[in-house]
């Protein structure tokens, strides 16, 4: 599934938040409890953002 891909690769990159937080998600996703699913998916949504902006500002230094 893809929250274990998610999980995998954050870990493999040093992102722990991001692992963690998917890997709460892969885990409630087969009880199919939408109310906690959701907020937990919201979480990962903005840890992405997080770690998008690391790297927009990451690959922007140097390029003056």
């Amino acid at each position: 599934a893809i929250t274990h891909e998610l999980r995998g690769a954050a870990a493999n990159v040093g992102a722990s938040p991001m692992s963690e937080l998917a890997g709460r998600l892969e885990n409630m996703v087969p009880g199919g409890n939408w109310s906690e699913i959701e907020p937990q998916a919201a979480l990962v949504d903005r840890e992405f953002d997080r770690i998008d902006g690391f790297v927009a500002r990451y690959a922007q230094r140097g390029k003056v």
